[in-house]
């Protein structure tokens, strides 16, 4: 019975069936070079595209980046990047799987008023009315472009090359 759950549940479509399903290619890359050298490339590549970048543990690490963009004709926005990678030894080589993930976000007027009063036991009622801009997430995703994954792949293996010389 347990079998027949499982079978069944690896069929379904949606969230539960996505999290069998084979990784795509724009996630994740086999490289012949052992992961600690794949990883530290990937940071380079990360670094020279002026990304923030933090460990996480021993496998993986998250750059970031900010970039101004325009809202409703000002320049009071934002967008932020975050590229998610991590590193796995493999019997040859290495993996190399890659997310990445851009939220945008902007300036808005927000308007809050505040009324407290018993209108049938005292005619006073005292009231409080604030007005200000607050910064707001407008909508987030996943890239999903190939060009954005291999651009990134491409840098990767530049790092890696052996003709590519170290900075003094």
């Amino acid at each position: 019975m347990l079998a027949s759950v499982l079978l069944t549940a690896c069929a379904v479509p949606g969230p539960l069936g996505e999290l069998v399903a084979p990784p795509e290619p724009r996630h994740r890359r086999d490289f012949a070079e052992d992961a600690s050298r794949v990883c530290e490339a990937s940071r380079y590549a990360l670094l020279q595209d002026g990304y923030v970048v933090e460990r996480r543990g021993d496998e993986g690490f998250v750059g970031a980046r900010e970039s101004h963009v325009k809202t409703e004709d000002k320049d009071d926005g934002y967008v932020h990047v975050r590229v998610y990678v991590t590193c796995l030894a493999r019997e040859i080589g290495s993996a190399l799987f890659v997310t990445a993930t851009e939220e945008h976000f902007g300036v808005k007027m927000i308007r809050e008023s505040t009324l407290i009063g018993l209108p049938l036991v005292s005619p006073i009622s005292v009231g409080s009315r604030t007005e200000g801009e607050q910064q707001v997430k407008f909508r987030g995703k996943t890239i999903e472009e190939q060009a954005f994954y291999d651009r990134f792949y491409k840098a990767v293996r530049e790092n890696l090359s052996p003709a590519r010389s170290a900075p003094k």
